[in-house]
């Protein structure tokens, strides 16, 4: 397991540099712009395992409270994904909603489950969640009755860190420095820059490969917190 530290250490060794010559602030820009780019890739191969960075201490969803007759919900745009929703029925009990799109609502969206009730459908639209049909009261438990499931990036380092590692497999985290190595060497030691995708082409199969191949009960072990998505 490597931590922040040996990661810049590891990129100091493999363009021969320091803090003069590959200052600190680049090499943590370069160093999360891999670590960015590895764990989008990870998302898009995991397959039935649903990825989240382990330095993460909460679950990847949040709670609002719903408001009778109210149709849509904001949610914190930072996110990568929303990809689930559930409503809180009267007896207390979450249930999941199914997605669906404007264009099949019929001619008139307006005019799609347009009387107040259970909410049985979830569309996305920017930055909100819209509910279908709006909740009413009585028919769903107004206080955090909304639950939307998400997918978020890499917890990214910052200046200060120093223990801190990345939050996939360990055996594969020597591919973060060696991608933040290109743009120095590229300028600095042309000669080192085919090696070096060799290496992270190999580094990068074999570490989609392990995640392709998880399963969901595989995941990381994650503290529980509840995050408002309003």
């Amino acid at each position: 397991m490597s931590t922040y530290s040996d990661l810049k250490l590891i990129l100091d060794d493999e363009c021969d540099s320091n803090d003069t010559s590959y200052p600190v602030a680049t090499k943590l820009r370069n160093i999360n712009s891999a670590l960015e780019e590895i764990v989008g890739e990870i998302i898009e191969c995991n397959g039935d395992f649903q990825f989240d960075d382990s330095n993460f201490t909460d679950l990847p969803e949040g709670t609002a409270t719903l408001v009778n007759g109210q149709q849509n919900y904001s949610y914190d745009v930072t996110f990568l994904d929303i990809v689930g929703v559930s409503v809180m029925d009267a007896q207390g009990k979450y249930q999941k909603l199914i997605p669906i799109d404007q264009r099949e609502m019929g001619a008139d969206p307006s005019q799609f489950q347009s009387t107040n009730g259970m909410p049985v459908y979830y569309d996305k639209k920017g930055g909100s969640v819209y509910l279908y049909p709006a909740p009413a009261t009585g028919s769903v438990t107004m206080t955090e009755g909304l639950k939307v499931f998400f997918q978020r990036t890499a917890h990214l380092f910052e200046l200060a860190d120093t223990t801190a590692v990345p939050g996939f497999i360990s055996t594969y985290h020597r591919i973060l420095p060696l991608m933040a190595s290109l743009p120095y060497n590229r300028k600095y030691h042309p000669d080192r820059v085919n090696s070096t995708l060799v290496e992270i082409q190999e580094l990068r199969t074999k570490l989609l490969s392990r995640y392709s191949k998880r399963s969901k009960d595989e995941r990381p072990r994650l503290g529980i917190r509840q995050e408002s998505c309003r």
